[in-house]
């Protein structure tokens, strides 16, 4: 379950903020140094455990969030999955 939710991450001396249309009910944490060194802004969001019981228990899924920051609208987003059970997403942030 979520322990807290903020409307903005703990982030230092960072102006970096989550988006205006974000969840509130995401759990903004702080990012850990090679995420935030590539300006990562960084969180949890909860997830049904059971898609069929969406009122019971969840889980917490991480995640790392990049913004576009190339002059110009964003075409489209990516989101990076390496696939496979147990193999990381985040430690191949680079």
């Amino acid at each position: 379950m979520i322990n807290r939710i903020c409307t903005s991450p703990s982030r230092g001396s960072s102006k970096l903020r989550p988006p205006a249309s974000a969840s509130p009910e995401i759990d903004w944490v702080q990012c850990p140094a090679e995420a935030e060194i590539l300006g990562a802004i960084c969180g949890y969001v909860p997830v049904p455990l059971d898609r069929q019981h969406p009122d019971q228990a969840k889980i917490r899924i991480y995640f790392e969030l990049y913004v576009h920051s190339n002059p110009g609208p964003a075409e489209s987003a990516i989101m990076a999955n390496p696939g496979g059970p147990g193999y990381t997403t985040t430690g191949q942030r680079g």
